[in-house]
């Protein structure tokens, strides 16, 4: 797989930055990265922690310096990507290679200098150290190998302070305690161990799930947790045996829950109280209203075996159609309204848009789906390409399609909703108000027998 080059754009005016970003995304097919301050700048090199490479800014915002600041920044930290300046840096003499641009630049210059700076640089040294996110520890009991705290010094440098060493057991509380009182988001391991240290966070995380003695709520939280864990390593590893194990544990996970949800009122009450993590709760309600919702469709009542082709289908749909979106506020967005309201930054916003389409690209991937779960996938916004957004909603889509897209908008103002506030009659209402077809109105229906039964 092709490495995609990095960028930072540093600039106030969303025009001028929007020209930079959009131009280096499609000359060089890029990841860009926008800031409007200084400081925001400095994070995300931070956060990025050397893969940047190459950077555009500004000379001036609100009469600061912040291109001279920048690359000031960029020599104590000892960063030596390359950098455009849109204007005049003055009394600079640093070792960062830097091309000045006037006002009237001639994108062709930009384009010019990151061939020769870029494409010329030598290959990068790996780092001595990789970032582990910290939750990927929370379905382990045990490392084997060492791990390190990343420590930030006074003069702008940093060390790594072993905190386990291989062989250590610990529990999730332990790895709690790091992240409230700390305020730590990763660990750290030699990147010579990596690959042994996810496979062998997939072996630990396999185990637990597939361990037929866990009670109901410690199924869920671990169903949970291993669910965040697998979903972003599908998308930093890709479809590996380890990560196919992974995928097939959880989903094997999520219907052994589905087994034990008997009452609908447990449910729903239990989405709102519990701890599970927003993305797990939509795929734990989705699968499990719009399987008991099959049996009060004509078309699906031969389907209720948790073992049938439809249900399969129903669990792939809600564990895959959204994976590509990491952030809560962007699993809100279901409409180009609700994308402009939120308006995130330019990188959140195209993979918003495609979202649908990677995901159905994503488990096409994998062995012996469910026939034509791609396909729910991709159009799941309504949309064939499944890029954007439908702004209306056909009546010609598969009616179990229509069935998930109902529940899902259930789900989403359930889950946003206060747990003594909440009323059944009103979300239900609301869907009958916007879905008048009527292939939309069966789904609301079945939707509320379940609901209204509280079965």
């Amino acid at each position: 797989m092709d490495i995609k080059p990095v960028f930072l754009v540093l600039h106030n005016e969303r025009e001028t930055s929007d020209i930079f970003s959009t131009s280096l995304e499609h000359e060089y097919h890029a990841e860009i990265y926008e800031a409007k301050t200084f400081e925001e700048a400095v994070k995300t090199i931070d956060k990025l922690e050397g893969l940047i490479d190459g950077i555009v800014t500004t000379c001036l915002i609100d009469d600061k310096e912040v291109a001279k600041s920048l690359l000031n920044y960029l020599d104590e930290n000892a960063h030596s990507m390359p950098v455009i300046v849109l204007g005049n840096v003055k009394n600079y003499e640093g070792a960062i290679e830097v091309k000045e641009l006037p006002a009237d630049f001639d994108i062709d210059d930009v384009f010019s200098f990151f061939n020769t700076s870029i494409i010329t640089e030598k290959p990068k040294d790996p780092p001595e150290y990789v970032p582990i996110p910290i939750h990927y520890f929370y379905t382990m009991g045990a490392v084997f190998c060492d791990v390190y705290l990343k420590i930030n010094k006074n003069d702008g440098n940093h060390r790594y302070l072993k905190r386990m060493y291989s062989g250590n057991t610990f529990d999730k509380s332990d790895i709690v305690r790091y992240q409230e009182k700390f305020n730590v988001t990763s660990f750290y391991i030699k990147e010579t161990e990596r690959k042994f240290f996810i496979n062998n966070l997939i072996k630990q995380t396999v185990s637990i799930l597939q361990d037929t003695t866990l009670s109901e709520p410690d199924r869920k939280e671990a169903t949970s947790d291993a669910y965040n864990m697998t979903a972003d390593l599908l998308l930093t590893e890709g479809l590996t045996p380890e990560t196919e194990k992974a995928v097939s544990a959880t989903m094997n996970s999520i219907k052994e829950i589905m087994k034990k949800n008997k009452k609908i009122a447990t449910l729903l009450k239990d989405a709102l109280v519990s701890k599970e993590s927003y993305a797990f709760k939509r795929v734990n309600l989705l699968s499990s209203l719009a399987v008991k919702a099959l049996q009060h469709l004509d078309w699906a009542t031969s389907n209720k075996d948790l073992n049938s082709e439809i249900v399969r289908k129903i669990i792939y749909f809600s564990f895959f159609h959204d994976i590509f979106l990491r952030d809560e506020d962007s699993h809100r967005v279901h409409s180009q309204r609700d994308l402009n309201l939120l308006n995130p930054d330019i990188n959140e916003k195209q993979n918003i848009i495609e979202h649908a389409s990677k995901a159905s690209a994503l488990v096409r991937q994998f062995p012996q789906i469910p026939m034509g779960v791609d396909s729910l996938i991709a159009n799941h916004h309504g949309v064939r390409t499944g890029m954007g957004f439908a702004v209306n909603y056909s009546s010609n889509l598969p009616p179990l399609l229509i069935l998930l897209i109902v529940v899902e908008e259930y789900v989403v103002k359930l889950l946003d909703s206060n747990y003594e506030e909440y009323d059944d009659k009103e979300v239900v209402e609301s869907l009958y108000g916007k879905h008048t077809k009527s292939a939309y109105k069966k789904s609301v229906e079945a939707l509320e027998k379940v609901i209204s039964a509280k079965e």
